[in-house]
């Protein structure tokens, strides 16, 4: 897999040396912090909204709920991914909102999943078999120092032993 560089400052719209094809695939992850928690009916609105708007717009991803941040990756055509996640950004939703890697992709990490899921609970150590690695307390500043630990927490959900626990469909699991 390409490696996807990491993000430097809060930029909307990266610059590239070399243009990039609109239809290019195109991998953006970012962290913001909700502004007030979201509990389960705003989570469950969120996703179902999103999964359903992400089928239509060929996007692909992965979104991790975590001690009131939110964690996602965004996979898809560059000009879908950076017009979602300029609307993000505008979301007043949440604060801080800061990309950590971003570019021009290969395959798809996240491909057949219009919107993964996962919110961690008091129930995650238990569930996940190395959960304290990859998100332990104080995660979201973690992942703006090192965005690489970002890429690792959300691919931890591909593997097996953590892919039972994630929600792929139109409708969240109640």
């Amino acid at each position: 897999m390409a490696r996807v560089r990491p993000a430097r400052g809060p930029i909307a719209r990266p610059k590239s040396p070399m243009p990039i094809a609109s239809d290019a695939l195109y991998q953006l992850i970012y962290i913001s912090t909700a502004v007030q928690p979201f509990g389960e009916r705003e989570l469950s609105e969120l996703l179902r909204h999103s999964r359903r708007s992400n089928q239509t717009r060929g996007l692909t991803g992965m979104l991790l709920y975590h001690e009131g941040s939110f964690l996602q990756v965004l996979e898809g055509p560059k000009q879908e991914v950076l017009r979602l996640y300029a609307r993000i950004e505008r979301d007043p939703r949440h604060v801080t909102s800061r990309v950590l890697l971003r570019g021009e992709v290969p395959e798809r990490s996240f491909a057949g999943w219009a919107m993964g899921f996962y919110r961690t609970t008091s129930e995650s150590e238990a569930e996940l078999q190395g959960f304290p690695d990859v998100l332990a307390h104080g995660f979201a500043e973690r992942v703006r120092q090192e965005p690489d630990r970002a890429r690792t927490a959300l691919l931890a959900f591909r593997r097996d032993a953590w892919r039972p626990h994630v929600s792929v469909s139109i409708e969240p699991a109640a």
